[in-house]
């Protein structure tokens, strides 16, 4: 049914697959869209080494972040389950990634997609503070027109959001 309406980018942000012990199930559903399909990785992606290497060697990802650019947007894929405090070389990448986005006069939107959330309305997984007291910052300073997650399978929306450190 996706590949009927023809998109020209499809995210899976996370948990692709909950099954252990082998991917390609999912990879054969996917078959007809992966060349528009790009990932990150869910909790249950991780539950297995041989599952989580067998996405990284199919979808050719050195790292579980990346960006890449689709015409005038720029995306940014958020890895939330490995390290990705301020020492880490996640942010590092994102900050410096972020800022040439930020300067680069052909990139009008910028997207950051992820497995666990910021924010989050009352739901079974919360918004991850630390995630959010880390990033929010950040993707505000470079003009971060949208944040996409997934971790509570469910739709939620907001107003845009000033980030504001005292109300945490």
């Amino acid at each position: 049914d996706i590949n009927n309406k023809s998109p020209e980018v499809i995210l899976a942000l996370g948990d692709l697959s909950y099954q252990r012990d082998n991917a390609d199930c999912w990879f054969n559903i996917v078959a007809p869209v992966e060349p528009k399909l790009k990932i990150v990785l869910g909790d249950h992606d991780y539950d297995s080494d041989s599952v989580l290497k067998q996405y990284k060697n199919h979808f050719n990802m050195s790292q579980e972040y990346y960006s890449f650019n689709y015409e005038n947007v720029h995306f940014i894929a958020l890895a939330t389950e490995i390290p990705f405090d301020i020492n880490s070389s996640q942010y590092n990448f994102v900050k410096n990634d972020l800022e040439a986005a930020s300067k680069n006069p052909d990139i009008n939107w910028t997207i950051v997609y992820s497995y666990r959330p910021q924010y989050s309305s009352p739901s079974e997984h919360p918004g991850n503070n630390f995630l959010r007291d880390l990033y929010h910052p950040l993707f505000q300073k470079y003009n971060v027109d949208i944040i996409l997650q997934s971790h509570n399978h469910n739709y939620q929306r907001s107003y845009p959001i000033n980030y504001n450190n005292e109300s945490s």
